[in-house]
């Protein structure tokens, strides 16, 4: 069925980036034993610090090659998504039509916001369409923008496909989002309207380590059955359409549920009910939206789906502050890179708020500090002072960990090649 716009936010990240981004590769332009050995004879010039490359350009300044919407395509899967371990989660078996697909074969709809800067951790919502398209309604564009969210979703995923299918798309997707991009793992959202809608609440209970939060627009089912009040419907009951998830305890006081119906929605009655459900269980984070005048299959309006990702993101948002704080009594200890981690952070969820701008800006400041002594340091291995220069870098790690971890251990391992190839002063590793 089409769909209009009616008027008026340990285990995902270790579970889920099993390769390196590609655009990893942008943060050593130049490899250091190359350019070395071929003017390590020459002396360094007398403005060593202005003139030499910069191989670790840091993240804020960073930029992907594409931003905006566009279509997008992956090479692997995750082992999650494989169909036989889809029906054992959900205590079922795969459907004889149901067959595993070949990823390369599929496409994607992406949304990146123009702000996207890799290794700034950014929201994603995973999209689980009706149709056959996975793109994001242009009207929802500013409110991904304005609260730092990447956007995914498979084609040929709508309503007309399997359950199995439209799942492990869905957790391909995030997955493959994550590998490429730097996602915050606290803010993986799944999203679905109507029957997609439907999938989504059965997915995020059950992937809770994964998905985060979702927003039901439309439809909600849940694992036990509920009472749905009167409106449009003609049953009082529905019974439970999945397994109770092995952890559903701490998902329902963990993770956030946006449940969004409409006046005139025919599922109204029913999505009230799986709220419901949901507040019996223990859901603390679940909140329900009942758009005047939306009608079934209709998408709610950019004001209406902005308000629902702030109650996806409320608790992390008024978790900023206390980042802050946390921010900046590290820096005064001297611990750089974590009080970066939480700046950084705090800039990403905070999205337009006075404070995330503050973030942002000290977080800069800590990046500049270290970039100066990462240049002093790269000065001295041009320089073949090698002593010198693992002494700065290991006690810039001390200090700039985790900011630091992987620039000083490429510097640590161009040393060693240096020395292996006979460049220094004998100093020792």
């Amino acid at each position: 069925m089409p769909m209009r716009v009616v008027t008026s936010d340990h285990l995902f990240n270790q579970a889920l980036r099993q390769s390196p981004r590609p655009s990893d590769a942008r943060f050593r332009l130049v490899p250091l034993c190359l350019s070395l050995l071929i003017a390590a004879m020459a002396p360094a010039p007398a403005s060593a610090e202005r003139n030499l490359p910069n191989p670790w350009q840091l993240n804020l300044n960073g930029a992907p090659s594409h931003t905006g919407a566009f279509s997008i395509t992956f090479t692997r899967r995750t082992p999650f998504s494989q169909l036989e371990n889809i029906a054992d989660r959900f205590n079922s078996r795969v459907p004889e039509q149901v067959h595993e697909y070949d990823i390369t074969s599929e496409t994607f709809e992406a949304y990146i916001p123009k702000s996207y800067q890799d290794g700034v951790p950014y929201g994603l919502i995973v999209w689980i369409s009706p149709s056959d398209s996975g793109a994001p309604p242009v009207e929802w564009q500013s409110v991904l923008e304005r609260h730092n969210l990447l956007w995914v979703g498979a084609n040929d995923a709508g309503d007309d496909q399997p359950f199995p299918r439209r799942c492990a798309l869905a957790l391909d997707s995030a997955a493959s989002m994550a590998r490429r991009y730097t996602i915050d793992p606290q803010r993986v959202y799944l999203a679905g309207l109507a029957d997609g809608a439907r999938c989504a609440s059965a997915i995020v209970p059950t992937y809770g380590s994964i998905f985060r939060g979702g927003i039901y627009m439309g439809g909600a089912e849940h694992f036990r059955a509920f009472e749905v009040p009167p409106h449009l419907d003609s049953t009082t009951m529905q019974a439970a359409s999945f397994p109770q998830p092995s952890d559903v305890e701490s998902v329902m006081v963990r993770n956030r549920f946006v449940f969004l119906t409409g006046s005139r929605d025919e599922a109204r009655g029913h999505v009230r009910g799986a709220f419901n459900a949901y507040i019996k269980d223990g859901a603390r984070g679940a909140t329900y939206l009942d758009v005047p005048g939306l009608e079934a299959h209709d998408l709610p309006d950019t004001a209406w789906f902005d308000r629902a990702v702030v109650e996806l993101d409320r608790p992390l948002t008024e978790a900023i502050p206390r980042l802050h704080q946390e921010a900046i009594a590290l820096a005064r200890d001297h611990h750089y890179g974590e009080a970066w981690t939480r700046h950084i952070t705090a800039y990403a969820r905070g999205g337009v708020m006075p404070i995330a701008r503050t973030a942002k800006l000290q977080a800069e400041a800590i990046e500049q500090h270290w970039q100066r002594r990462l240049l002093h340091a790269q000065t001295l291995i041009h320089e073949s002072k090698f002593h010198e220069a693992i002494r700065v870098l290991k006690k810039l790690n001390y200090h700039y960990s985790p900011l630091s971890d992987r620039e000083v251990g490429m510097m640590l391992d161009d040393i060693r090649v240096l020395q292996e190839k006979g460049f220094g002063r004998g100093s020792q590793w």
